[in-house]
């Protein structure tokens, strides 16, 4: 049986038709994603320093919020994600979860 999710997606003229939001409509699920304080981090390359999703029925809402963007710059051979004490982790790839000490 094959699922069939729609999709609704926002684009903004002003910034190079970056998306503001992306609604994800399936059958029984629900998710929407808002992208919000795009800032030009290059010469016609525009990053959210903000974005919400949030998903249905599940009523689960995550807020990812960027500090800062380097473009085109190179990266470390290593790279290496510090999170601050008590941050709640999911690995998406390998489903695992924890909380940061």
């Amino acid at each position: 049986m094959r699922v069939q999710i729609k999709y609704e997606i926002w684009v903004d003229p002003k910034i190079g038709l970056m998306p503001r939001i992306i609604k994800e409509i399936g059958r029984s699920v629900y998710h929407e994603r808002k992208y919000l304080n795009y800032k030009e981090v290059y010469p016609g390359v525009w990053f959210p320093m903000r974005v919400e999703v949030e998903s249905y029925p599940s009523k689960n809402k995550n807020v990812y919020i960027v500090d800062h963007v380097k473009v085109n710059s190179p990266l470390p051979e290593k790279l290496q994600l510090d999170f601050p004490s008590g941050t709640l982790v999911k690995d998406e790839i390998t489903g695992v979860k924890f909380k940061v000490k």
